[in-house]
């Protein structure tokens, strides 16, 4: 990340991580989408953490395949992110 990127405040670097991984698909990328949804669902802030978990699911598929552990991982996090959405 550039120097200045660092100075900037917390969510204008999600939103700049955001819009650079919307252009790379790898799986570097896709871990990175999926812990800004852990952070985002650790936030209480499901609406946020399920984009970024769908985005994640979609490039681990569409990369490595839905046999790779972070695809299970993913799935697992969007399914347990329902069960915590429904709980409220």
């Amino acid at each position: 990340m550039p120097p200045s990127v660092l100075s900037l405040p917390y969510e204008q670097k999600v939103n700049h991580l955001h819009t650079l991984f919307n252009y790379e698909k790898n799986i570097e990328a896709a871990i990175v989408l999926n812990n800004l949804g852990a952070l985002y669902e650790a936030q209480e802030k499901y609406a946020e953490a399920k984009i970024y978990y769908e985005k994640a699911l979609a490039m681990i598929k569409e990369t490595v395949g839905e046999t790779h552990p972070h695809y299970q991982n993913t799935s697992a996090s969007l399914k347990r992110l329902d069960e915590l959405k429904d709980k409220k």
